[in-house]
């Protein structure tokens, strides 16, 4: 399927790859700081010297102020970091510093003046109001291993801190050897609030690993009273946050463009994390750039668009720009060495509510261009983990996917290093970084340049996945299960006919009316009764974000961080539920396609999280259905 392409596609390099993550990892790249700006001039600059043109490559600047909304989405302040450092008092023991790890000042804290002396306050974990009984923590630091945005709202909020000491490590996985005592000298990547809302407060954090945390909670055991004295100095302002948007212009400007793109924000190093995936997006507009101007290759006939964004802060106001996209793929962590951090290669599909071939396309171009070696005794075999996932949020494909416009995701993971200043350049992998970045490239290539074989392989797919959801409804306690079944068999119809973007209408007739014969040969009604029941509709364009947080009472905080507490799915679930409200399906339908697509879902937090949605304006009710 993708033989054709084989030759085109080998122009792509690891090791110039490897190459790019190098120069990016050395910049610590917060949002609106100057040596994210920085970066983005120097790789502008290179791409302008390899041939591409002024109107091809372009900085676009975004406010970022705390306050401004972009749909729902608030930026925080743009934020630059240039020293911190925590000492020990009396003696001036160093803990730790900048100069030690970069990420040892928590992104969002704001600046001492000059240096500060506070009382350190043992709190445990932090992120429960139990934690705090009979403890003074105000105008002090409080020593947590919670996570840190619980601590915060507590401690800070709540109880007057000034600062916090934090070892707190998020995803934590025993069997990769991920946790703070397999890791004992990392320091993890910690951010807190810092939107105008929290000027007030003006706190700061310093991130510990685990053996700097035992060490100041002996010392703390040992005193009766312990005694720091930090200095942070960052810049928290209004200032500009920048898309760095690269175009090879297609010989049809009327059709639907595609988008490759990677989030470039992140701490120094970060290299697999995502200067990994920056580099990847970089390198592919570079080379198929070069591919034209050698004629090896012809201009495509859909305009290409490769992104390097802060992570989805920054997707959210380009997507605004009613921009015309086909599809995206996002490249988020694609360089691991897979036998040091433990990670899987993972095609993160679109969600059900946006189905697509793209889907199938990826999957396939991935498996064909995997990494192989052979023995005497097995042959030929890929030498690198693969997985194809469901629907996941975390990365700026989840972006796109609530903007209607579907996206898949390329990342390794579980990570072992993962946000941590041990994300280092030595955890990355050439040959990784090369086989995600081919997958994209064939890809881009097959839909401008296509075959009937795509709809081979989109409709066996589509056949199979049809047959296994309609015999997983039958087997559930579902409460439209007829409706449910028409939402499945709809959702693979329009995963066919999206193949009308490339394919001509006559060819895709035929697929569809098999996969309808399929859906009657299981039994299923295509009954258009309607059921009774509530109907939202959001009242804003893509996903909800941190306008929310801005807006929810304490309350409303805890009783969200609950429902990810109870649910570890929820956050999934949620963006799903969100993409499903759009003026159709009752909330009793929409329950019984998240029991499908993901796992059992509480019908109380489900009617919670809209009643809180509807609360503060994101949702509107529709005209309540009858059943009939």
């Amino acid at each position: 399927m993708f033989e054709k392409f084989d030759d085109l596609v080998s122009d792509i390099n690891g090791w110039s790859i490897l190459g790019t993550v190098r120069e990016i990892s050395k910049f610590h790249r917060s949002r609106g700081s100057k040596d994210y700006k920085e970066l983005l001039l120097l790789l502008k600059d290179k791409l302008l010297r390899s041939g591409f043109d002024e109107s091809e490559v372009k900085m676009i600047p975004y406010t970022i102020d705390g306050k401004e909304s972009y749909a729902a989405w608030t930026p925080p302040f743009a934020w630059d970091l240039r020293f911190g450092e925590l000492k020990l008092l009396p003696e001036k023991k160093l803990i730790t510093s900048t100069e030690i790890a970069k990420t040892a000042v928590v992104f969002g804290s704001w600046p001492t003046s000059g240096k500060v002396k506070l009382e350190v306050v043992d709190v445990g974990s932090g992120a429960k109001e139990e934690d705090y009984k009979g403890k003074d923590v105000r105008g002090k630091a409080v020593l947590s291993s919670g996570n840190i945005r619980d601590v915060y709202r507590l401690a800070v909020k709540k109880k007057g801190a000034k600062a916090i000491l934090s070892s707190f490590m998020r995803a934590q996985d025993k069997t990769i050897g991920r946790t703070p005592k397999d890791l004992p000298d990392a320091v993890n990547y910690l951010s807190i609030p810092c939107y105008m809302r929290d000027k007030k407060y003006k706190a700061f954090g310093f991130s510990l690993s685990y053996m700097q945390h035992l060490a100041v909670k002996k010392e703390l055991q040992k005193r009766k009273k312990l005694f720091i004295e930090t200095m942070v100095d960052t810049v928290v302002k209004k200032g500009k946050m920048y898309v760095l948007e690269i175009t090879l212009k297609g010989t049809s400007p009327q059709m639907k463009s595609l988008i490759v793109l990677g989030h470039i924000c992140h701490p120094s190093p970060g290299a697999n994390d995502n200067a990994s995936g920056a580099a990847s997006t970089f390198e592919l507009a570079r080379t198929m750039k070069e591919l034209i101007i050698l004629n090896k290759m012809k201009p495509l006939r859909r305009t290409v668009k490769f992104l390097l964004v802060p992570e989805m802060f920054g997707t959210v106001p380009y997507l605004l720009g009613d921009k015309k996209i086909l599809a995206a793929v996002n490249l988020d962590m694609v360089g691991e060495n897979q036998k040091l951090t433990g990670s899987v290669l993972t095609l993160n599909t679109t969600p059900w509510s946006v189905p697509t071939f793209l889907n199938d396309l990826l999957d396939a171009a991935i498996i064909h261009y995997s990494p192989r070696t052979s023995d005497h005794f097995n042959g030929s075999y890929r030498s690198r983990l693969y997985e194809i996932a469901g629907f996941s949020v975390g990365s700026d494909h989840y972006i796109f996917n609530a903007f209607g416009i579907p996206s898949v995701s390329l990342t390794q993971w579980p990570d072992r290093y993962y946000h941590t200043n041990m994300d280092t350049l030595d955890k990355v992998d050439p040959a990784s970084l090369e086989w995600a970045s081919k997958a994209a490239l064939a890809s881009i290539l097959y839909i401008n340049l296509s075959d009937d074989k795509i709809l081979e392989l989109v409709v066996a797919k589509s056949l199979k996945r049809l047959y296994e959801r309609i015999v997983k409804i039958k087997s559930f306690t579902l409460k439209n299960p007829e409706k449910t079944a028409n939402f499945v068999l709809e959702r693979e119809l329009k995963t066919v006919n999206s193949l009308k973007a490339f394919l001509p209408v006559r060819r895709i007739k035929t697929s569809i009316n098999i996969l309808k014969t399929l859906f009657d040969s299981l039994g299923m009604s295509k009954s258009k009764r309607r059921n009774s029941g509530e109907i939202y509709k959001k009242t804003y364009r893509g996903p909800i974000g941190s306008k929310l947080n801005t807006m929810l009472s304490e309350e409303s905080q805890k009783l969200l961080s609950k429902f990810k507490e109870k649910d570890g799915e929820w956050g999934i679930k949620a963006a799903e539920l969100e993409n499903l409200m759009d003026g159709r399906l009752t909330l009793d339908e929409i329950k019984d396609i998240l029991d499908l697509e993901f796992s059992p879902t509480d019908e109380n937090m489900i009617l919670k999280y809209v009643n809180i949605l509807e609360k503060h304006g994101f949702l509107k009710k529709m005209k309540q259905e009858k059943s009939i």
